[in-house]
């Protein structure tokens, strides 16, 4: 089992986005992990806190069952509103109190339904068309943390981050029992409140994607992240000097970047303009 381990408690911290590494990722077993979490996320690596998420374990991965979970898979199933068709993931959260996921949407495309099995959280939602208020990286070269806000809902900056006086979110708390939908592309910020919290998050996709500033980007994302792959499996041949010719990196993501800031003027209402 696979799991991240960082010197902060924040997932990941925008304060630390650019030149330092987030988190390392280990692998242990599920039982090795919880003795962690119960030992005051101290370890040997000299890092402080460890995060099991969705990414690392799952029961279903784009839409195929992991048969290492078999033995637990039986302890839930899947909510008859969720279209077996349409399944993306399933996955597993466990951690401490303190664990703080930062403002984001789920880079997938994909609905999610949250339920909370053990423990709380505290929840902030926002709509797609807060996107602009809350301050969403840009476009960068390895397109990392794209679906992530700059901004600290912790330790909120109004004289860096004005706009986030305006800001309209709802707010809640997830216990025991509770469960939570939130549509695709709509923004959320998790705050871990128990001693130690335990999730199964199911994500399916859409029949349809309202076009608003997130999918727009998101989609824009995507599409960069695959020329810059397309990039990377030509490297080896002839024809990969005249693909860079065509699709220059420097000026693919400085396009992107012109598209972005159309993308949040219609957040607000305004004309976007290209230059």
């Amino acid at each position: 089992m696979k799991f991240k381990c960082a010197n902060d408690s924040l997932f990941p911290n925008p304060n630390t986005f650019d030149g330092i590494e987030q988190f390392l990722v280990q692998e242990t077993t599920f039982a090795e992990y919880l003795k962690l979490l119960t030992q005051n996320n101290i370890n040997a690596i000299d890092k402080s806190w460890f995060f099991l998420n969705g990414d690392e374990v799952c029961f279903v991965e784009e839409g195929l069952p992991n048969d290492q979970f078999n033995i637990i898979a039986s302890d839930f199933s899947l909510p008859l509103f969720i279209p077996d068709n349409n399944l993306e993931t399933i996955g597993l959260w466990v951690s401490k109190r303190g664990t703080a996921s930062s403002i984001h949407y789920d880079s997938n495309g994909c609905h999610n339904f949250n339920a909370q099995i053990q423990g709380s959280k505290r929840v902030v939602l926002f709509e797609p068309k807060e996107y602009q208020k809350l301050y969403m990286r840009t476009m960068t070269k390895d397109h990392s943390f794209h679906n992530f806000s700059n901004a600290n809902w912790r330790e909120l900056n109004y004289n860096k981050f004005p706009d986030l006086k305006d800001v309209q979110y709802i707010e809640g708390i997830l216990e025991p029992g509770d469960a939570l939908f939130t549509p695709v592309f709509w923004l959320h910020y998790f705050d871990h409140l128990g001693e130690m919290n335990i999730n199964v998050n199911f994500w399916w996709q859409p029949t349809e994607i309202n076009l608003n500033p997130v999918s727009l980007s998101w989609l824009l994302g995507r599409a960069l992240a695959e020329m810059s792959q397309c990039t990377e499996n030509l490297s080896q041949h002839d024809s990969a000097n005249e693909f860079s010719k065509l699709f220059p990196s420097e000026e693919m993501l400085n396009f992107s970047k012109k598209l972005e800031r159309i993308f949040h003027s219609w957040s607000n209402g305004r004309p976007g303009r290209l230059c």
